[in-house]
């Protein structure tokens, strides 16, 4: 009762939109009638939107004839859409008859693609009004909502030379981004389309849409449109989409496509897709192509992506790789990626380097991650890096130090067991204890 009132129609709509999931079935007409008394046929439209799924069998002729009744196009196609899953079979010819009376073809398809989803004998009809449509935009967004879920196998086709015949590049690879999870029939044409794009962002982003749906035997033709785009960033996109779906015997194909890409950011991000595909046989190749990197926020990132696959023999040469970065932040990543990997003989020179970082937030993130992995070292070298270490924590703040003896912890406990670790919670209780009696003796 409050919301018909309310004489605002834009705030009468929303009221009622609000409402409609608490409203129980008997106050449904009372409903219905404030929201066919709005005026302005956008905000009916969005009221009857909003009531469609709660309303009773009874009143779906009326939530039609309200739909039917208004002239906005566009709001038409909207009501009609939204009551479409509710529509018995004897109201499907009513309608049909309002879907195809709409003029504006963006708005008729629309409204025909929604009804489909209940008459499947639509669909041709459907997919005729889509492909009608002068703005490719709207066309491509017409497409993709027939494609989603209601489009039947034997018009894919059709469906697939609707989007071929889009003009402008763009529009033409979002067509095919809708179609490419219906498409393993037409796959072939699919990647030829794309394929024979100019722009080489929407030839990526073609073929970065149908890479999961692509059969084995389109793979090495998918691969050979990615080499082929020049625009680095973009063939490192396709690279990408396509890396999952390798097949063994292509995987030095692709790792020699992202070597030869000279943008270092690029290349990096190529190899990071990649890195779960490659064979022991090609990593000290890929090991390599990090090294190279000069930019090395680049290097720092193609290490860690690496560094799960690299073979035990190869560890020392990726720690080199590692300690050479001289920006902090991305040595310490570099340090804690490895940081699983490195064998014991090798975890004394990667402490040594991330202690050597002066930053503590930093040095704390490598340390943190290299500290649980050291506990096989012996226990000589364990004591003097747990000496030197907290000797350097000493010197930073006491909010650091503490930092810094909590990722030692499990040093501690590989030292002196238990004990060793209650008796330092006791001594930090004990000075935390004195120095508030300092402060306040001050």
């Amino acid at each position: 009762a409050a919301a018909r009132e309310i004489q605002d129609e834009s705030y009468r709509a929303h009221a009622l939109k609000a409402l409609a999931d608490k409203l129980p079935t008997e106050l449904m007409p009372e409903a219905l009638a404030a929201a066919r008394t709005i005026q302005n046929e956008r905000n009916r439209a969005h009221a009857l939107k909003a009531l469609a799924d709660k309303l009773p069998t009874e009143l779906i002729p009326e939530g039609l004839a309200a739909a039917r009744t208004i002239q906005d196009e566009w709001s038409r196609a909207h009501a009609l859409k939204a009551l479409a899953d509710k529509l018995p079979t004897e109201l499907m010819p009513e309608a049909l008859a309002a879907a195809r009376a709409i003029q504006d073809e963006w708005s008729r398809a629309n409204a025909l693609g929604a009804l489909a989803g209940k008459l499947p004998s639509v669909l041709p009809e459907a997919l005729a009004a889509a492909r009608a449509i002068q703005d490719e935009w709207s066309r491509v967004n017409a497409l993709g909502a027939l494609v989603a879920d209601k489009l039947l196998p034997e018009l894919m086709p059709e469906a697939l030379a609707a989007a071929q015949a889009i003009q402008d590049e763009w529009n033409r690879a979002h067509a095919l981004r809708a179609l490419a999870g219906k498409l393993p029939s037409v796959l072939p044409e699919a990647l030829a389309a794309a394929q024979a794009m100019q722009d080489e962002w929407s030839r990526a982003d073609a073929l970065g849409a149908l890479a999961d749906k692509l059969l084995p035997e389109l793979i090495p033709g998918a691969l050979r449109v990615a080499q082929a785009i020049q625009d680095e960033n973009y063939r490192a996109n396709a690279l990408r989409a396509l890396a999952d779906k390798l097949p063994t015997e292509l995987i030095p194909e692709a790792l020699a496509a992202a070597r030869a890409i000279q943008d270092e950011g690029y290349r990096a991000n190529a190899l990071r897709a990649l890195a779960d595909k490659l064979p022991t046989e090609l990593m000290p190749e890929a090991l390599a192509a990090a090294q190279a990197m000069q930019d090395e926020w680049s290097r720092a990132d193609a290490l860690g992506a690496l560094a799960d696959k690299l073979p035990t023999e190869l560890m020392p040469e990726a720690l080199a790789a590692a300690r050479t970065i001289q920006n902090e932040r991305n040595r310490a990543n570099a340090l804690g990626a490895l940081a699983d990997k490195l064998p014991t003989e090798l975890m004394p020179e990667a402490l040594a380097a991330a202690r050597a970082i002066q930053n503590e937030s930093y040095r704390a993130h490598a340390l943190k991650a290299l500290v649980p992995a050291s506990s096989e070292m012996p226990s000589a070298q364990l004591f003097d890096f747990w000496r030197d270490t907290l000797h350097e924590l000493s010197l930073c703040t006491r909010r650091n130090l503490l930092q810094g003896i909590e990722v030692l912890v499990p040093i501690i406990f590989v030292l002196g067991g238990q004990a060793a670790v209650i008796e330092i919670v006791g001594a930090i209780r004990d000075v935390t204890r004195w120095w508030r009696c300092y402060s306040g003796s001050v």
